[in-house]
């Protein structure tokens, strides 16, 4: 029973997996002009490992039970990739904010 339940849950991350890639490559494209950032490079690569990962242990969970270690594998890969996400996010809203805040700092005590 629970091994149908996670190759069910495994294959609709299989399904999902593209359609959220392909939301972020749109997102990079309108919010980042596709410029190439290093971190971006690795989010798209650990993204592109983590569903290498998850399409391994769809395939082999019928197979041998040695697919655990594609699905922890993925879940690492992912968990970088989500890392990385919220560094672009909120790491660009902090500097936004500190280059707001430095601004309004040095207006502050220089009036002209």
């Amino acid at each position: 029973m629970c091994r149908c339940r996670c190759m069910a849950m495994m294959s609709f991350v299989a399904i999902v997996t593209p359609l959220t890639m392909l939301t972020g490559l749109i997102d990079w494209k309108y919010r980042y002009d596709m410029r190439k950032v290093p971190i971006i490079q690795r989010k798209v690569i650990t993204g592109i490992v983590g569903y290498v990962f998850v399409v391994v242990y769809v395939v082999l969970h019928s197979l041998t039970d040695y697919s655990l270690a594609a699905l922890a594998m993925a879940l690492v890969f992912f968990a970088i990739t989500g890392e990385y996400g919220g560094k672009l996010v909120h790491g660009a809203r902090t500097l936004l904010c500190l280059k707001n805040l430095r601004k309004g700092s040095s207006q502050k005590s220089n009036p002209n």
